[in-house]
């Protein structure tokens, strides 16, 4: 079990008899839509998630605000990387097709020196570096500037260049990920998304899980000479965010998260009311961990 900001406002998520941190919960998944099919009020639901992630909203710090496009002016086609905080849970131990996350975009890096296709790679050093409330000291930018050694096919957004994540999916063509969550929206946006490391969605329809790295540059070249058509798997897409997001995700009630702007962060006052107030996911908890399956509500 783990308490987490990362995937929602104050969330609790937790795996029986498995490592949590993979969110991993295929058997559980295929029992709850064994004879369930997501209505348009679900979509509506993931519709909602997705707006609401766009806007920060409930998240500790809002990383996407500014956008300005005179980097990306006569640029006519791209595709895009977005790297991960190496100290973030998403990419701790989640290597698969490269050593690490750093090997993988000096690799990318140097695939496209080496082939110069015609079409940029716009890297998107993850925002979180310079402006989380407690930054990284980690800092990829310039090493990866470093690598990219002025290339006119490379361009390179820094941690703290006013760049929207979100514009730059619009304009893309395709995605390329390590093991970052922002995959879940490239396939929302219709976008083919590339994906190298072991993000918890790598098996689904709706991303391009190469498996091996000879496969991962083959399927790029492809890509990027537009002869690989990939349309992500939208029913996929909103399942999984729905099981995941609306099911193994567990709000406790009457704790908002904690930001720096904002004290308290909970109305209750004792361990009575916290439990009064949040019975029912206490219940459900108990019942799993005591029973053989997952019963769908």
């Amino acid at each position: 079990m783990t308490y987490e900001t990362y995937i929602g406002n104050n969330s609790l998520i937790y795996k029986k008899n498995g490592p949590v941190m993979d969110l991993n919960w295929s058997e559980e998944y295929r029992s709850y839509f064994k004879n369930f099919t997501p209505d348009d009020s679900i979509k509506l639901k993931v519709d909602g998630f997705f707006n609401d992630l766009q806007k920060g909203v409930g998240m500790y710090a809002v990383l996407n605000k500014e956008h300005r496009k005179d980097k990306l002016a006569g640029i006519e086609r791209y595709a895009c990387l977005f790297t991960n905080l190496n100290y973030d849970t998403a990419v701790i131990d989640k290597h698969f097709l490269f050593e690490n996350m750093e090997e993988w975009i000096i690799s990318v890096i140097n695939f496209w020196k080496t082939n110069n296709p015609d079409i940029t790679l716009v890297i998107r050093v993850h925002p979180g570096e310079l402006k989380l409330v407690t930054a990284s000291r980690e800092f990829l930018g310039d090493r990866i500037r470093k690598a990219c050694n002025n290339n006119e096919k490379i361009l390179v957004f820094d941690a703290d260049e006013q760049v929207n994540s979100y514009e730059l999916i619009k304009g893309m063509e395709y995605g390329l990920i390590y093991s970052s969550t922002i995959g879940l929206e490239i396939a929302r946006a219709g976008k083919p998304c590339l994906v190298a490391g072991l993000p918890w969605f790598r098996d689904k329809s709706f991303v391009i899980y190469p498996n091996s790295a000879d496969e991962y540059f083959k399927k790029a070249e492809l890509l990027n000479a537009g002869t690989l058509k990939f349309v992500p798997d939208e029913d996929e897409l909103v399942r999984t965010i729905y099981f995941v997001y609306f099911n193994r995700v567990k709000r406790l009630h009457g704790i908002k998260l904690y930001t720096p702007q904002e004290d308290p962060n909970t109305v209750i006052d004792n361990p009575a009311e916290m439990i009064r107030a949040n019975i029912t996911f206490f219940n459900e908890f108990r019942d799993e961990l005591f029973s053989a399956g997952i019963q769908r509500q």
